[in-house]
């Protein structure tokens, strides 16, 4: 599954948590045609903000930090642990500040 964020005015975190609001606001008004799709998009999210290292992020990947406009995608082939961040050709693997 992919998910994409556009960095043009926030940092990666402020993205994927404007994402995930949108989607929740989504689902609450039943304007989704694929509700289970949605679920599981904000599972990914839910999981990616609540265990993501963003100050390494934001520090190592100075493109994820907002201050250039970029696409970004994240990526999950089954477990949110195994997320990786797409740049471009860049593939990103976040610090994890748990192991849950």
């Amino acid at each position: 599954m992919r998910i994409g964020l556009e960095l043009t005015k926030y940092c990666i975190e402020t993205a994927s948590r404007k994402a995930y609001e949108r989607l929740i606001r989504k689902l609450m008004k039943r304007q989704c045609a694929d509700q289970m799709l949605i679920e599981a998009q904000l599972e990914i999210l839910q999981y990616f903000l609540e265990n993501a290292d963003f100050s390494y992020l934001r520090s190592e990947y100075k493109i994820l930090g907002g201050i250039d406009p970029v696409r970004i995608t994240l990526e999950v082939q089954g477990d949110p642990k195994h997320l990786i961040i797409l740049v471009g050709d860049q593939k990103i693997q976040p610090r994890w500040t748990t192991l849950s």
